[in-house]
């Protein structure tokens, strides 16, 4: 029967079947489609792929665009484009544009996970792009974590957290031991700062990478490990055991001659009501002046070390504490505690006192330099890392740390690549504490000025 000949009711079953036949087309157009674009494709194709595309004229409003066009098509595309809006909005640097970006990306997914992962996991392949993102901005200190990542990061930002170890703060770089906890495993067998963590049971650093070794230092409450550290040249193996310890970043004592001695490891959420507790302690007890030890502290949070000073520093209108720049601006923090310290103040930094602690370090000379604070500053120049980062959360909970500025202290000069140099440079030298010792006679002096003069006086006539 033709069509023309056929019945109204015939005729409208044909074109609902002539409907559904076009429309199952483009449901199986658009599966074939999204299968092809919902895969991760052989390296070679991928290679070729991006080699190819290098020559068009593209112009996708985001990365993830680029990585489904080159064959990296098992991706999260929100988190992606996510992640990527954070970054050109808040990076410190001009980020290479998207096409050169996603080349960049796609190199790096190849050589460092493509035969690492499961390419069928969508999730797994996502993180990786959004490793390989965070490395081609070659910012040293920009991570991406996952959301179990970022809680445990981000929970150790609030300090006074419990753990389980045997006690020591080690430089990842040389393993060397910056600080013994009071009362841990470590003080009680014998293992002292300036020791080098050689060997952890059986494992030393000639054939284990040294974030393994640190890692094997973990264990449970009461269990032993043998620790084999050097000690100028010589190795000495304590069998240590774990304990459950509260992390502090403040660690005080009064020294012989009315010295208050403060160690301050690091700046996290509860350093600033640690450092009052501990400044409060001496200023009641008479001290005659303050020594704060700042060696291999790390830095940490800006808002904590801008309380430490504040608590230090006398009040003024506009009186800096330190300020931040960003693409969005500058950020000024003044004093405005109520609250500060009318004793002298020596502080001891190395080569390893970086970041917020240079900060202190710089705030201390600054104030010093302008008649505002008594200071001296002794030991070795300071790293130089004169950059922010901050954390950006995304839907999931995971979150991108990365640079987003430059921070200055009081006299406004960054010393980011530079460092702070001290007063009077002291090298460190293992089993005599060179620099602590100098700064107790520094301070010294500026605690009592006035014999000194006199026997000058003595010594010129």
């Amino acid at each position: 029967m033709s069509m023309s000949h056929a019945s109204p009711l015939g005729k409208l079953r044909i074109v609902i079947l002539i409907c559904c036949l076009i429309l199952a087309l483009g449901i199986l157009g658009c599966s074939l489609f999204n299968n092809f674009y919902s895969k991760v494709l052989d390296k070679e194709d991928i290679t070729a792929n991006v080699e190819k595309h290098s020559e068009d004229d593209l112009n996708y409003q985001f990365i993830s665009s680029y990585l489904k066009k080159f064959g990296i098509g098992n991706i999260n595309t929100y988190k992606i484009d996510e992640a990527e809006s954070k970054l050109r909005r808040n990076f410190y640097r001009t980020l290479p544009d998207k096409k050169e970006m996603a080349e960049a990306v796609t190199s790096l997914f190849i050589e460092y996970f493509y035969d690492e992962i499961d390419l069928e996991d969508k999730e797994a392949v996502t993180d990786a792009v959004l490793h390989c993102m965070i490395a081609v901005t070659e910012d040293r200190y920009a991570f991406y974590r996952t959301a179990e990542e970022y809680f445990e990061y981000s929970n150790s930002l609030d300090g006074g957290q419990e753990f389980v170890g045997i006690g020591v703060q080690v430089n990842l770089d040389t393993l060397k031991i910056s600080m013994v906890f009071p009362e841990s495993g470590a003080q009680e067998a014998g293992i002292m700062p300036y020791d080098i963590i050689w060997g952890v049971g059986d494992k030393t650093q000639e054939n284990t990478k040294k974030e393994d070794l640190v890692e094997m230092l973990k264990g449970e409450v009461g269990s032993t490990v043998n620790v084999t550290v050097k000690r100028g040249e010589e190795f000495h193996t304590f069998t240590v055991t774990r304990k459950l310890l509260k992390e502090r970043t403040v660690y005080y004592r009064l020294l012989e001659g009315g010295i208050g001695y403060i160690q301050l490891t690091q700046f996290l959420g509860t350093t600033a009501a640690e450092f009052r507790e501990a400044v409060d302690f001496f200023t009641a007890n008479g001290a005659k002046g303050l020594l704060v030890d700042v060696r291999y502290n790390p830095g940490g949070l800006l808002s904590s070390v801008v309380d430490v000073i504040d608590y230090l520093t006398p009040d003024a209108p506009e009186r800096r504490i330190g300020s931040y720049t960003m693409n969005s601006g500058e950020q000024v923090f003044y004093t405005k505690d109520g609250h500060s310290v009318d004793l002298p103040i020596a502080v001891i930094c190395n080569g390893s006192t970086a970041s917020a602690a240079e900060l202190f370090t710089a705030a201390m000379r600054d104030y010093r330099n302008d008649g505002i604070l008594n200071t001296v500053i002794v030991g070795e120049n300071t790293y130089g890392k004169g950059i922010a980062q901050s954390s950006f959360l995304l839907y999931d909970y995971s979150g991108l740390t990365f640079t987003i500025g430059y921070f200055n202290p009081p006299c406004n000069v960054n010393f980011n690549g530079v460092g702070v140099a001290p007063d009077v440079e002291v090298e460190e030298v293992h089993s005599v504490d060179a620099p602590l010792n100098t700064a107790i006679s520094e301070l010294l002096k500026l605690a009592d000025p006035a014999p000194l003069a006199y026997m000058s006086a003595d010594l010129a006539a």
